[in-house]
């Protein structure tokens, strides 16, 4: 009996679909080196930053080769910065975060399960979850948003961060 309703329950919805034309895709790519220069040219990160595919570090843009072709243009959506001469990625992530940060997210992954330490920044500092949330949910007090969630850190070592910057 219920088999029977689930059918008749799929075949009153495909009749009821309706076909409706395609509309095109427009393409919002953004080449690697117009966006580091967009930003650099506003003093939030130098011409050579390093770049994070994926919360994994991986070189800075100037090491950049032929092997990384598929890098140099991706959906404007999946690039995000961090600001040059921060302190916190200077302690996490060494000398090479000087210049600021350019994280590529190439694919979404779902991390059922995990959990990592959170750690939250405000204007450039360590804050607490209660501050935070109260600036980003409650009050929307911000000009700047970014999340990186599981930064590689080193082998098995992981942390996931939040970042806002106050208006």
């Amino acid at each position: 009996m219920k088999v029977k309703i689930l059918i008749l329950l799929i075949f009153i919805s495909l009749i009821n679909c309706k076909s409706v034309e395609k509309t095109p895709m427009v393409n919002y790519n953004i080449k690697l080196s117009d966006y580091i220069k967009m930003y650099s040219e506003q003093g939030l990160i130098s011409e050579d930053p390093l770049i994070i595919v994926n919360s994994k570090p991986y070189k800075l843009y100037s090491e950049l080769n032929e092997d990384d072709k598929d890098l140099m243009e991706q959906s404007a959506r999946s690039y995000s910065y961090i600001k040059q001469k921060s302190k916190y990625f200077l302690e996490k992530l060494g000398a090479r975060a000087y210049g600021g940060i350019v994280h590529i997210k190439k694919v979404i992954v779902l991390y059922c399960g995990i959990s990592y330490k959170r750690d939250y920044l405000i204007n450039g500092k360590l804050s607490t979850f209660e501050e935070f949330n109260k600036l980003f949910f409650i009050e929307r007090n911000y000009k700047y948003y970014n999340s990186i969630d599981r930064l590689e850190l080193g082998e098995n070592k992981y942390i996931s961060i939040s970042i806002i910057e106050t208006k």
